[in-house]
């Protein structure tokens, strides 16, 4: 199994994109989710238990991620961090990222139904600048995503409603005229001195078919 998708793998073997040590600076959106009151059910039930539901539930998730063309950045006990344009078309990259949320959204029932239990989870999506590469040394390497921008994206999972998708308005700038929105809105994220502009995604907008006013 493979953080990347196999045409990912296939450019990487080719030597199309460098892994060596070092980064750069570039625009790319990140997707962090993370489950509900997960804690309490660590806290709950007996480690088999636990592993068994991540294992479930991070082959679902990450599924979900690598087909709409993200790289699953880090696996942070049962949150995600997922990493969309670094290795894909730039121009997609916002709309990858928010079709995978709600597709990790749509398969949140399937999953209660299959773990037993209550499960939900929040998703943050943001577009902006960061710091990604290789860092480390050479007997060890960690791909990452580092700087602001990061932390925003991250500051917006945890301020999105339970089974929702809240992405901030450089995201959305990327994708209105793909997705439905409830109201634009500011909100305060710890860290940041002024409001973030932000909106809960409804959906995708109808396909218009040609021909079609």
């Amino acid at each position: 199994k493979s953080y990347i998708s196999p045409h990912f793998l296939q450019d990487i073997l080719a030597r199309k994109i460098d892994l060596s040590i070092g980064g750069k600076r570039k625009t790319l959106t990140m997707l962090f989710a993370d489950i509900k009151s997960f804690t309490v059910f660590s806290d709950t039930h007996g480690p088999e238990e636990v592993l068994t539901f991540l294992k479930a539930f991070f082959a679902e998730m990450n599924a979900v991620i690598i087909e709409r063309n993200g790289v699953i950045n880090k696996l942070m006990g049962d949150g995600i961090l997922a990493v969309f344009g670094d290795f894909t078309d730039a121009d997609t990259q916002a709309y990858d990222a928010v079709r995978a949320g709600l597709d990790m959204q749509a398969k949140i029932p399937a999953l209660q139904k299959k773990l037993g239990c209550d499960l939900q989870i929040r998703i943050g999506v943001h577009t902006g600048e960061v710091d990604v590469g290789n860092i480390g040394s050479s007997e060890h390497l960690d791909y990452t995503v580092i700087g602001r921008n990061v932390n925003l994206a991250q500051r917006l999972e945890a301020s999105c409603e339970p089974g929702t998708v809240l992405i901030s308005d450089a995201t959305y700038q990327r994708v209105k005229d793909m997705v439905e929105i409830h109201e634009t809105r500011e909100i305060s994220l710890k860290g940041f001195a002024d409001a973030v502009k932000v909106c809960t995604v409804r959906g995708m907008k109808p396909v218009k078919e040609k021909g079609s006013v």
